[in-house]
């Protein structure tokens, strides 16, 4: 978030920012914040599990191609060609 990282680059300026909000207010936003951070923690995840197994399926057929003595290049030469 450009806005907080910009506006609020230390302790005291967030606290100035937020010394109208009451301490309910604070917890609460506490709670929201908290849980936008968990779905981003999830999604990063996810997407780091999801280029993992991409690269293992990558691997996977690089290892099949290899075992087939087929080269990338003859590979694509093959597929243009349909």
């Amino acid at each position: 978030m450009k806005l907080a990282s910009t506006v609020f680059t230390d302790a005291r300026s967030l606290r100035s920012a937020l010394k109208g909000l009451s301490s309910e207010d604070l917890l609460a936003l506490n709670g929201v914040i908290e849980a936008i951070a968990l779905e981003r923690i999830e999604e990063e995840e996810a997407a780091r599990v999801q280029a993992h197994e991409r690269q293992q399926v990558i691997a996977d057929i690089k290892e099949l191609l290899a075992l087939e003595c087929i080269t990338p290049e003859e590979l694509l030469a093959f597929t243009r060609s349909r």
